[in-house]
């Protein structure tokens, strides 16, 4: 079962080794497009719609199951584990409070503490995490109804933008985000109902 998945894990070690070199390039380019109130108010409107539409569609087609894989994927996964086990500062932060380390490590435990967890960590994105998991839910539920899939996947592009242009996240936070939420979303929906 591990080598079906083999492609995720690859590419979540390239986030986490590699890309983010190139983050603070990709990361100076768009925020050179000064849209940051317009991202910022975008990124968190979506993000509600994206609660919203998910536990719609999920309850209107019967398929709540689904809806619970992504808050499984957003809220224990991403948001509680990840943020908590793993620094990385934002773009921000480095900016704001002379931090110099971009670099993704591992919490010691001594250092775990839940207060201002969300407020400092960057990785990986809970705003990509819950639009991708609704692109994925709309995907697979109405995969005919193309402009509602397109739809949601011009908001995730979107989200990406705006979380990187508001200085909250790095490129490599959005696409691990991607990463985990497709692999977990994966695992979890493998032997629900169709």
């Amino acid at each position: 079962m591990l080598i079906k998945y083999n492609h995720y894990v690859l590419l979540l070690i390239a986030c986490i080794s590699g890309i983010p070199k190139i983050d603070k390039y990709i990361t100076a380019y768009i925020q050179k497009i000064n849209t940051i109130k317009v991202s910022n108010y975008f990124s968190n409107v979506i993000c509600e719609y994206n609660v919203l539409i998910s536990i719609t569609i999920c309850y209107q087609y019967g398929v709540f199951y689904l809806w619970t894989i992504k808050a499984i994927i957003d809220f224990v996964i991403i948001n509680s584990i990840c943020k908590v086990f793993i620094k990385r500062y934002r773009p921000r932060e480095i900016e704001t409070n002379n931090r110099v380390n971009t670099q993704i490590t591992l919490r010691p435990l001594k250092e775990v503490t839940w207060d201002k967890i969300f407020i400092h960590n960057s990785f990986p994105s809970g705003h990509v995490t819950s639009s991708y998991t609704t692109y994925l839910i709309l995907k697979e539920i109405k995969p005919n109804i193309t402009f509602l899939v397109n739809v949601q996947w011009c908001l995730f592009v979107i989200t990406i933008y705006g979380r990187i242009n508001v200085k909250a996240h790095y490129l490599s936070d959005c696409m691990f985000a991607i990463c985990i939420s497709q692999l977990f979303f994966d695992i979890l929906n493998v032997n629900g109902p169709t």
